[in-house]
């Protein structure tokens, strides 16, 4: 019989084992805590047919030829099934899946990959969710094994699905290979793992920033030539005008009606930009999605024939007008078995856009040449095929916005010459070409003069209307181009995507329609827009009696629908270029030229900056960006004084002949001081200019020195040489050790702490490691317990160990009873700080070049080698006064920095001869932020800028001399002092080497121009005066500056041992050629050089720690927006002046900003913004000559003058905190400082 109980037992198991059975399940379903996969058949393990069961196929490009996609069985990661993606072709493709999501909820995709073979040049195998930018990490290495991807992100606030997918490829970024997947998950989490980046699913919220680990190259080549091209432009261009306005005679004056001639120019012109872009095409791929669309679409129209094209196998958002081209050119590329990837393909599919631009051009020579002299018409082609938006459109994105332009072209040409039926037809094909073409309807619409008229270019449009869909509509019914103009429209719901318009200075960039503004909704606005640009245009082309007046409104309409309409993306204000360039040919207004100029570069900076963007698969702009900000403001200018100067034009001022441009010359006032006078001697220091010049030295002398820096820092250092070496402290009691505090010295090395209470029993506590990358800077480690002993032992030896100390629960320092076994450790517990920070620890490359002079002093192997050592030996001047000590390696630096504000002060005195300008100049140097944050750094560079300027204001003086004229001695004294200074700036740093080139030319220059003025006197004592100089200039610019050079390295002759010698200097300078030749290396906040006049990326040196949540400190190295900025425009019209009006009394200034500057163009290793600090009292004397300028015209600007220094010092005193140091709130720099986003100031 059996026992009770046991059947008892036994039944409760059961019924327990039922429940359980029923609600493991359950929870496995239902679960929230992480456990549950929602995805179903993750693991791919049920089939249906070849595909895994609740999986869908989907691809970029579909088809067997393209992908192979399928479950395989096998080796999988779990189970027996797990499927593979192979692209055959480039391709994005993907196995998706849709699934049930809970609003504003996390959730963590993870997956398992193996790749087979995957090209290292896009996107690689990775997981993501369909309609947003960012994926997992993408994977490309090929591997045997299986390797994790995980992605983490938040649903939105109403988002009930997602779409997830294992794909290989994205958005944009094609790939050919192999890769299987295995073991996919989703899993709802309560919150995010730590050091999780937690991304948006929401597409709304998503604006296509991802960050993913393999992005591509940041193309600062590509950025930098784009900048040059289109300052080149705007500079020749302007320049180019202004010849053809000038009466006097030019090159294209003597080739009017010389035929020959003519011939040759004209094939220069064409023949020249064709070989250009035939040259250029391939060097850069293209637009990662236009290229692959275009090559795809070609291919497709060509094997599956026009009819069908659009069969729904491959997305195609094009009208079928440009796909007649793409059918020939996928026949070519099928016939001459062209790669797909091949530079051959890439030249043939940028070939139509390319042939267009010149097309283009020429119609435009031809109607320039019917209505002007042949200079105009032949200026008028080359500012076409050369124009910076033209090249980058057709040859470097690759795109065919020329071929719809080359259209709209001849339809406003035939509307100006009223043939209405032709611009109908012409309208028409560019519609289909472009849907955007349809702006220009109210332009066909105005010009109608009768019904009959009206209904014969109506009949004609419509045959070829018929003619060019017809092909394609065999299959698709009758209505289905309809549909397609619908779905296209319908592509863009957003009040601008990408174009730098006035949707974009409402940081309205990818924002719906819907969105309000002023309680409108987007939507409606564009209607309003729409309206007033209608009635713009009906009101001048009906008031107007103007020739020309269709070209200039045709041009309107372009640039208002450009930045006043919703949904258009960057290249859609492309046609304003050719039309402004027309209407200046029919108007020939220099305004207009002007504008052409500005919407030339304006809309040029949109396309390349997107373009920059999309070449790292970055496809979108975020709101706020300062650069789209500054190009959508400039875009709005250019609209609002487009329609004034075409009311001014076509209704104010009308005319029916071509109106003569008038170049405005400016007359100058009769008390208006010369701006060169080399005979004049120079006018003399005063009483007053020293007192200004001492008062404002003074007062940034104060600012500059106020907190530069602690002059207490531990002096001895605690060197083992063996292992286990230790020292021993008592406290005397039993103490609460909270943190560890210690200050590292030379060397690189490991100290274990360990405590005990009764000095017998060790336990470990902490271990602190010393390297060169912390020397001369206080530490700090957290560490918890209780202890009356505490041991230091030595596991690593070869660090120096300055000083130690033992903080407690109030974080004062514990005090040491006795030493048990006596160390230089813990002797100086007084210079222990209250916090660390900059004011007690080195930061940045002080650990360089500061370390570098300690080891100077103390002949020490030299640690930092990569420059020159004087500066090095100028700061150890420092530190031999005032100790091894923040403001002892800090002091040579700042005085050196004061030293420059009344050095560039006499230097302004010499070259504008006033106090009010010499004070300005060292007013906007002193307040400007690079001068104060980089000399109050313990580095080398403000002594190099110091000996580079007074090199440059010495060489100026001797310039301004003349032998004839003053004593030959008296001539040689400032050439020597420069040739001195060069020495200097050379032996610190190489860009001395720099300025020496500038120095040179400067130098010979000079002995040219005494050379003309003996050509003019044959009794001036020329060869004799010169023999003498040249002789001079070879002791004091070679032989000095070399005696200079190798002098600086005494420190390190005195170093005991070998490898010190001659021999080993010369090694040394190779070593530091080959190191900054040959580096590479990456850094967050390197920058290129043209980007540091727009200061795009400032360099964050210091940021403090042991802050409290909300505030920060830093130190960040950038320029005053007010001097940079503004002082980069100055340079670039002083260069123009110079050009132009033969203006010489800057030439010592510009060759400065060049030698400089130019030699950074050419330098391919890590740059940073502080290489533009040489620059800048260059600039800064730029902005004082045209300050002086427009005020010895204009006196009453004096006022704005005094308004811009307020703004100078103004700016000063708002960034100072994220200059000095000083603790701020965070919301503070984020709200106010942060101006851009590549302007970090804290972490």
């Amino acid at each position: 019989m059996f026992n009770s109980k046991i059947v008892k037992t036994v039944i409760l198991q059961t019924i327990l084992f039922l429940l359980l059975s029923f609600i493991i399940p359950s929870s496995f379903v239902f679960a929230e805590d992480g456990e549950a996969n929602i995805v179903l058949n993750g693991g791919f393990e049920e089939v249906i047919g070849d595909e895994p069961a609740n999986w869908t196929k989907d691809a970029y490009l579909v088809g067997d030829e393209y992908s192979l996609m399928k479950v395989v069985e096998g080796d999988a990661r779990t189970g027996s099934r797990y499927v593979t993606i192979e692209n055959i072709q480039p391709n994005d493709a993907k196995w998706t899946q849709t699934v049930s999501v809970k609003p504003d909820t996390l959730y963590k995709l993870s997956g398992w990959v193996r790749v087979a073979q995957a090209d290292e040049g896009a996107t690689g195998a990775n997981i993501s969710v369909l309609g947003i930018g960012t994926t997992s990490l993408d994977l490309r290495t090929p591997s045997e094994s299986w390797e994790l991807l995980e992605l983490v992100g938040r649903t939105g606030a109403e988002q009930e699905q997602i779409t997830v997918a294992v794909r290989l490829g994205g958005y944009g970024s094609l790939n050919i290979g192999k890769v299987d997947f295995d073991d996919f998950r989703m899993e709802q989490l309560k919150e995010a793992p730590t050091g999780t980046v937690v991304v948006p699913f929401d597409p709304a919220v998503d604006q296509g920033e991802a960050v993913v680990p393999n992005a591509g190259s940041s193309h600062s080549a590509y950025s930098g030539w784009m900048i040059f091209y289109g300052l080149a432009y705007g500079v020749l261009g302007l320049f180019l005008i202004s010849r053809l306005l000038n009466s006097k005679k030019s090159l294209l004056d003597r080739i009017n009606g010389a035929g020959r001639n003519r011939l040759w120019l004209i094939i220069g012109i064409f023949g020249g930009a064709f070989l250009l872009r035939m040259i250029c095409a391939p060097i850069i791929k293209g637009h990662p999605i236009d290229i692959q669309d275009f090559i795809a679409w070609a291919d497709h129209a060509y094997h599956n024939g026009l009819s069908g094209f659009y069969n729904g196998e491959i997305f195609a958002d094009y009208p079928p007008g440009y796909i007649y081209v793409l059918y020939v050119l996928g026949f070519i590329k099928s016939v001459l078995g062209l790669e797909h990837a091949s530079s051959a393909s890439l030249i043939l599919i940028k070939f139509p856009g390319m042939v267009a631009d010149l097309i283009a051009g020429w119609f435009i020579y031809r109607m320039a040449l019917r209505l002007a002299e042949e200079k105009t018409a032949l200026l008028a082609a080359l500012l076409y095929v050369i124009n910076p938006l033209v090249f980058i459109d057709s040859v470097v994105w690759g795109q065919m916005d020329s071929v719809f332009s080359l259209f709209i072209v001849l339809m406003v040409v035939s509307l100006q010459n009223k043939r209405l039926s032709i611009a109908s037809v012409l309208f028409v094909v560019a519609v289909l070409i472009k849907p955007q073409s349809l702006i220009f309807a109210p332009l066909i619409l105005l010009s109608v003069r009768s019904w009959r008229e009206a209904l014969k270019a109506a009949l004609y449009s419509l045959v070829v209307f018929t003619i060019i869909i017809l092909p394609f509509a065999l299959q698709q019914g009758p209505w289905w181009i309809f549909k397609h103009y619908q779905s296209m429209f319908g592509l863009y719901p957003y009040a601008t995507f990408n174009a730098f318009n006035g949707y974009a200075l409402l940081g309205a960039n990818g924002v719906n329609t819907d969105h309000k503004w002023w309680g409108i909704p987007f939507a409606s606005w564009d209607v309003l827009f729409v309206v007033a640009i209608v009635l713009v245009a009906a009101f001048l082309l009906l008031r107007s009696r103007r020739e020309g007046k269709i070209v200039y409104v045709a041009f309107l309409i372009a640039l208002l629908v450009f930045v006043f309409k919703t949904g258009l993306h960057e290249r859609y204000g492309y046609a304003t270029v050719p039309l402004a360039l027309m209407s200046w040919v029919w108007i020939r207004d220099v305004r207009v030229i002007r504008l052409f100029i500005g919407v030339t570069l304006t809309n040029f900076a949109n396309v390349a900056y997107v373009l920059k963007h999309g070449l790292s698969q970055d496809y979108f702009i975020q709101n706020g960006n300062g650069f789209m900000n500054i190009v959508a403001l400039g875009n709005v200018c250019l609209a609002v004084y487009a329609v004034w100067l075409g009311y001014e034009l076509l209704i104010k001022k009308p005319s029916s002949e071509p109106s003569k441009a008038v170049k405005p010359s400016i007359q100058p006032s009769k008390a208006a001081k010369p701006l060169t006078d080399p005979i004049t001697p120079q006018s003399s220091m005063s009483r007053r200019d020293y007192i200004t010049m001492t008062a404002i030295t003074v007062v940034y002398a104060a600012i500059a020195l106020f907190q530069l820096g602690s002059t207490v820092a531990p002096q001895s250092f605690w060197k083992p040489v063996i292992q286990g070496e230790s020292t021993t402290v008592d406290f005397g009691k039993t103490q609460q050790v909270q943190s560890i505090v210690w200050y590292g010295g030379i060397g690189n090395g490991s100290f274990q702490i360990e405590y005990s209470d009764d000095g017998r029993a060790w336990l470990p506590a902490a271990t602190a490691d010393l390297n060169d990358g912390a020397v001369f800077q206080w530490q700090k480690a957290q560490a918890v317990f209780t202890t009356r002993y505490v041991k230091l032992v030595a596991t690593q030896p070869g660090a120096a160990l300055g000083e130690m100390a033992f903080l407690g629960e109030d974080q004062r320092v514990i005090p040491i009873t006795s030493e048990v076994e006596p160390s230089l450790v813990f002797d100086e517990q007084g210079t222990v700080p209250q916090r660390i920070s900059y004011k007690n620890s080195m930061y940045f490359d002080e650990i360089y070049h500061a370390r570098t002079a300690y080891e100077n002093l103390h002949g020490l192997e030299p640690y930092e080698t990569t420059h020159p050592p004087l500066g090095k030996v100028i700061i150890s001047a420092g530190v031999a006064i005032f100790g091894m000590n923040p403001f002892g390696w800090r002091i040579a630096g700042v005085l050196f920095g004061i030293a420059i504000v009344p050095l560039l002060y006499l230097f302004a005195k010499r070259l504008f001869r006033d106090t009010r300008y010499a004070a300005l100049a060292s007013f906007l140097v002193a307040f400007d932020f690079m001068l104060f944050t980089q000399s109050r750094l313990g580095t080398v560079d403000t002594f190099a800028v110091f000996f580079i300027l007074l090199a440059y204001e010495r060489m100026h003086r001797y310039y301004e001399m003349s032998f004839y004229r003053d004593k030959l001695f008296k001539t040689i004294a400032p050439l020597a002092i420069s040739g001195l200074a060069f020495g200097l700036a050379t032996a610190t740093k190489w860009i001395g080497l720099y300025a020496g080139a500038g120095l040179a030319f400067l130098f010979f220059l000079t002995l040219w121009k005494r050379y003309k003025e003996y050509q003019q006197n044959r009794r001036l004592p020329f060869a004799m005066h010169t023999l003498w100089t040249v002789l001079a200039s070879g002791l004091f610019f070679i032989l000095a500056p070399l005696m200079i050079y190798l002098a600086s390295y005494i420190p390190f002759m005195l170093v005991p041992g070998s490898g010190h010698g001659w021999k080993d200097i010369v090694s040394y300078q190779k070593f530091m050629f080959n190191y900054h030749s040959q580096l590479h290396a990456t850094h967050p906040f390197s920058s290129t050089w043209w980007e540091w006049p727009l200061i795009r990326k400032p360099i964050w040196y210091y940021g403090g720690s042991e802050l409290v949540h909300g505030r920060m400190a830093s130190i960040v190295a950038m320029g005053n927006p007010a001097v940079w900025w503004v002082g980069t425009i100055a340079a670039i019209a002083t260069f123009r002046m110079a050009w132009k009006k033969r203006d010489n009394s800057m030439t010592v200034v510009l060759v400065g900003i060049v030698a400089a500057f130019l030699p950074w163009v050419l330098v391919t290793r890590l740059t940073f913004i502080y290489h533009f600090f040489a620059c800048v009292p260059f600039i800064v004397l730029c902005i004082v000559y045209w300050i002086r300028r427009i005020e010895e015209r204009q006196p009453t600007f004096r006022k704005w003058t005094h308004v811009y220094a307020g703004a100078v010092l103004l700016l000063f005193i708002l960034f100072y905190p994220i200059l000095s140091g000083m603790e701020i709130d965070v919301s503070y720099a984020d709200g106010v400082l942060k101006w851009f986003s590549g302007w970090i100031f804290h972490g």
